[in-house]
This record gives C-alpha cells, sequence and structure tokens, in this order.
C-alpha cells in the first residue's frame, strides 16, 4: 500500500470514529460517543505501528521453538554430505512414526480451512533436505561424487517432504504463520 493510500486510510478511519461519535451525541447519548472516538484512535495507532514483514517466511518464523535443535544440525557444507544425508533418513524414519496431522485451520485468523501441522521430525528432516538440494545444486557433480563416496553414500536419488511457510497479518490479533503439506521432494545425487 502507498504512503497517500496508507494516510487516506488512516483518515478514514479517524472520520468513521468522529461520524459515529457525532452521531451518538446527536442522538443524545454522550456517554457512548467517547469510546467510540477512543476506538478509532487506537485503530489509527495500530495502523502506524504495524510493520509489514517482508523477509521470506522460514522454519523458524514458523516453529520458533525449534531453534536450537536447528542449530545443533549438520550445516549445508559439501564437506559434511555424509552427515546430512544420515542425518535426514534418521529423522525420516522417526518422523514415520510421527507425522503430522490435519487441524481446522482458523479461517478467520488467515488460514486455510484445513491446516497441516507437521512434527517437529518432519520439519527438521525438510530442513535437512533444503540443504542437501542447495549443495547439489551449486557444488560441481564431481565435488559431490567425491563427498559421498568418502562417506559410503551409495544412493542416487534423495528423497524428502518439503513444507513451505506464509504467515497472514490480522488487524488486532497478530501475525500468524502457517505451513503447507508435505510436498513429496526428490533430489538427484550423482549427475
Amino acid at each position: 500500500m502507498s504512503r497517500t493510500k496508507s494516510h487516506r486510510s488512516l483518515a478514514l478511519v479517524a472520520a468513521l470514529g468522529l461520524v459515529v461519535a457525532a452521531h451518538a451525541v446527536r442522538a443524545g447519548d454522550a456517554t457512548a460517543a467517547a469510546p467510540r472516538a477512543e476506538t478509532a484512535q487506537a485503530v489509527e495507532l495500530r495502523l502506524l505501528e504495524f510493520r509489514p514483514k517482508l523477509s521470506p517466511d522460514t522454519l523458524l518464523d514458523y516453529r520458533p521453538s525449534l531453534a536450537e535443535r536447528v542449530a545443533a544440525l549438520p550445516p549445508a557444507q559439501l564437506s559434511l554430505l555424509g552427515d546430512l544425508v544420515a542425518t535426514l533418513e534418521a529423522l525420516k524414519e522417526r518422523a514415520s512414526t510421527k507425522p503430522g496431522n490435519w487441524r481446522l485451520g482458523p479461517v478467520y485468523l488467515g488460514a486455510n480451512t484445513q491446516e497441516y501441522q507437521p512434527s517437529d521430525d518432519e520439519l527438521l528432516a525438510a530442513e535437512l533436505g533444503d540443504r542437501i538440494r542447495r549443495i547439489i545444486g551449486t557444488a560441481d557433480p564431481a565435488d559431490v561424487a567425491g563427498a559421498l563416496k568418502r562417506a559410503g553414500v551409495n544412493a542416487e536419488i534423495l528423497e524428502y517432504n518439503r513444507f513451505e511457510y506464509r504467515h497472514a497479518d490480522v488487524m488486532g490479533s497478530g501475525r500468524f504463520f502457517y505451513a503447507s503439506e508435505p510436498k513429496a521432494t526428490s533430489i538427484k545425487l550423482i549427475q
């Protein structure tokens, strides 16, 4: 929203508050005018304080309680590719025994009617899969093949479930994050 439109919106909110207040006074209810004018001012303040989120939505936006576990995962380095693959396979196994579930979404808070709530292990496995995908996408195929051979990884294709994250800003309620349903993803390890 442009700054001009934003100012027009604020002016409209303020004007609506004044119209409601003036209507209440004309109706003979002087006590009703003050709270409604304050409500318009409160709305105006919230609009002024609102800061849109401009960065991509991430796992840690969606589930910040996983920060320590995410930090403990092997970093996206070619030299650690074997560790990343082994850790991903272990997390996929754990996630298969305790998967996430579908729930009714709070549509009034920007959710879909049905929302998938991934388990922690599903989210961590997806993070590792994304790290491996970044390595494969940027490293020389010969270097990748060498790292996999040194780690004893014979698989040519790696499969995992990815998640995409999004947020909804709901005025008066806050910012809410949601995860997509699991998206089956394959990575060709050996080019």
